[in-house]
């Protein structure tokens, strides 16, 4: 397992080579290893840690994990459900006009750029 510097800013030095997301580092400025790892409310963020640390979860208590967070997760899916449907029933025909505006731009900007082969 890797062990990340405790100190704030080495730790922040830290998730930055890492390739922590920008809200993290955001969140995570002047605060210790063990402030995050006490008041971080980010499930996926504290999974992201111990991924980058090579944390290796006990059979155990990966398992009680997943338990715990399905019930978490199938509310989510459930709530979301309705939004996510209506953003997709919205979004094809946007974005097919965007694909067809950029289409035609291309081929009107750029004339046929290949040769024809023998």
């Amino acid at each position: 397992m890797k062990y990340p510097p405790i100190e704030a800013m080495d730790f922040a030095v830290w998730l930055l080579d890492e390739g922590a997301c920008s809200e993290a580092r955001v969140w995570q400025e002047g605060k210790s290893l063990l402030t995050v790892w006490e008041s971080c409310e980010r499930g996926d963020w504290l999974e992201w840690l111990l991924s980058h640390c090579n944390y290796q979860w006990t059979a155990a208590a990966l398992a009680e994990y997943e338990r715990v967070k399905a019930p978490a997760w199938a509310e989510y899916e459930r709530v979301t459900a309705a939004a996510l449907a209506e953003y997709e029933r919205v979004k094809a025909p946007a974005l097919a006009e965007y694909q067809r505006v950029t289409a035609a731009a291309i081929r009107k900007l750029i004339p046929y750029p290949f040769e024809v082969q023998p």
